[in-house]
């Protein structure tokens, strides 16, 4: 079984990632511009009271959390409900919660379930910004792991799973405005692969292909060595323009946020 786990763990690495440096210092946001961050704050509660520390930290204007639940949302309500007045909760079982924190309006305008073989539906809404209306979408993709949900099940399921987040990311994007101002943000499982072409092929960008090439946005560590990966993104359209995005490496759970800051473009057709 052991053996079986660190096999899981390598697979799902996606290869070798530097270790991870020093939690940098949050970007810092000028006027007429979107701070966004996502985070998957892992449904076991792994430190909540830490979490929100970071999240406060960002000062972010608008965070996608993935994998929360009840819990979750009683700790950063009371912890956070002075910088957020704004909280949205979507609770589903085991990982599957979705939250959007603002300091701004936010319309919820759809959850979209998953198709066949997916885990977890998206979450599509619209922020009331500096920027004007931005359309943010919520996702968390399929992991590699089998329809057991056992991690033993990862070296069998981590192929045959990429299509099934390609599936995912591309239902997803089919009911999402991408001809507006939209970023698109969380947990997609994997590093490199069929779904994260397809939305490069849907002409969004990457923030952390710009500004923050290598930091890893999860890692797990065992006795033997720390695995680490980049899991989690951050995409945008035309409309927007990123001037600044990285890795913020602090361990509040088995993932890091992932903070980008936006302005708007003046020629969306660059």
């Amino acid at each position: 079984m052991k053996t079986a786990i660190l096999l899981s763990l390598t697979l799902l690495s996606g290869g070798c990632h530097p270790a991870a440096r020093k939690a940098p210092a949050p970007l810092v946001k000028q006027k007429r511009q979107l701070k966004v961050v996502t985070f998957n704050v892992n449904y076991g509660g792994v430190d909540m009271a830490k979490a929100a520390r970071v999240l406060r930290k960002t000062d972010a204007d608008v965070v996608a959390l993935q994998e929360t639940t009840p819990a979750w949302e009683q700790s950063l309500r009371r912890r956070l409900r002075g910088l957020y007045p704004v909280q949205r909760y979507r609770h589903a079982g085991g990982a599957g919660g979705l939250a959007f924190l603002s300091k701004y309006p936010l319309d919820s305008l759809k959850v979209i379930p998953p198709p066949a073989k997916g885990w977890f539906p998206a979450w599509l809404v619209q922020v009331r910004s500096p920027l004007g209306q931005v359309f943010l979408l919520n996702v968390h993709l399929r992991p590699p792991i089998g329809d057991t949900g056992r991690m033993s099940s990862v070296p069998s399921a981590y192929f045959y799973t990429r299509n099934i987040r390609k599936r995912e990311i591309s239902r997803y994007l089919h009911r999402t405005p991408t001809n507006r101002p939209l970023v698109v943000l969380g947990d997609f499982n994997e590093s490199g692969g069929p779904a994260l072409r397809l939305v490069k092929k849907r002409a969004l960008r990457s923030a952390l292909a710009q500004f923050d090439k290598t930091s890893p946005t999860w890692h797990w560590p065992t006795s033997l060595y720390t695995f680490r990966s980049r899991l989690d993104h951050v995409f945008f359209s035309r409309h927007l323009r990123c001037v600044g995005a990285q890795v913020l490496g602090e361990a509040a759970s088995d993932h890091f946020p992932v903070e980008a800051v936006f302005a708007l473009r003046s020629s969306p057709s660059l």
